[in-house]
């Protein structure tokens, strides 16, 4: 089998390694140029040189020159873990089917920075998606669910966490794609899905009225790879916050709460 991944994180290298692990072929990792990766990036150079895997980094995974570059190598499965939305032309490129992969249990919490609003909502745990793409948003029929941990983590261990149920579930994945590369798996229900929408500077925002444990989740949330929350001292200056945790109350200063 002929797989090339979509990705820029360590969590597509996760799935890289999986695939390679269970014997199957990675022909090429496709990322971006330097300038349009996101803050959790990671550089696939010397990977992709060590292990003899052709690596492309475009401007625009829709572009003319990308899709011929997929289309050269005729792959059995693409495996997606792209930061923006692929056209039906490269979905529908692969022998089989483009793999697609989104860190809740759909159908439910479809759409934006799933990781990000997890850690928001306090949630203990989600679940990793795989499922065959389609022109829809995380629509497409489920082939595999595994549970990763949240636990209060912040962002940090929490993709640590992901990265090692990325590679646990590609490694499952592609046991059962061998048997079956026409694996249908299961409908996604879409009459009860809901979506997540994309982040703003404002979900970023902390608030002193707010309760501590939104606080510290919100810090959490967006703490080191990310570039951590925005705490308003006035209108004109700020603090980056990139750790929060609430004092005992036994270790506060006497009076703390005229200070």
């Amino acid at each position: 089998m002929k797989y090339i991944i979509l990705g820029t994180s360590q969590f597509a290298l996760r799935l890289c390694e999986a695939i390679k692990d269970n014997g199957s072929d990675v022909v090429m990792i496709i990322s971006l140029i330097a300038d349009n990766l996101p803050e959790n990036s990671f550089d696939f150079k010397d990977f992709c040189r060590f292990n003899k895997i052709k690596l492309f980094l475009t401007q625009d995974i829709n572009n003319k020159e990308t899709e011929q570059v997929i289309k050269s190598l005729n792959p059995d499965f693409l495996v997606v873990a792209w930061p923006k939305i692929l056209d039906e032309k490269i979905l529908k490129i692969p022998k089989f089917f483009t793999i697609g992969t989104h860190p809740t249990k759909l159908p439910f919490n479809k759409g934006r920075h799933p990781v990000h609003w997890s850690i928001v909502l306090g949630l203990k745990f989600n679940y990793l998606s795989f499922f065959r793409m389609d022109t829809e948003i995380d629509s497409g029929r489920i082939l595999l669910q595994k549970k990763y941990t949240i636990n209060k983590f912040p962002i940090s261990e929490v993709m640590k966490n992901l990265e090692e149920t990325a590679y646990l579930g590609m490694y499952k994945l592609c046991k059962i794609l061998q048997n079956d590369p026409s694996y249908k798996g299961k409908q996604n229900n879409k009459k009860i899905d809901n979506f997540w929408r994309k982040r703003n500077i404002h979900d970023i925002t902390l608030d002193p009225r707010m309760s501590g444990k939104i606080f510290i989740n919100t810090v959490k949330s967006f703490s080191p790879p990310y570039s951590g929350s925005i705490l308003l001292t006035s209108s004109v200056s700020s603090f980056i916050i990139d750790n929060a945790k609430e004092i005992e109350k036994f270790k506060r200063p006497t009076r703390w709460e005229n200070r």
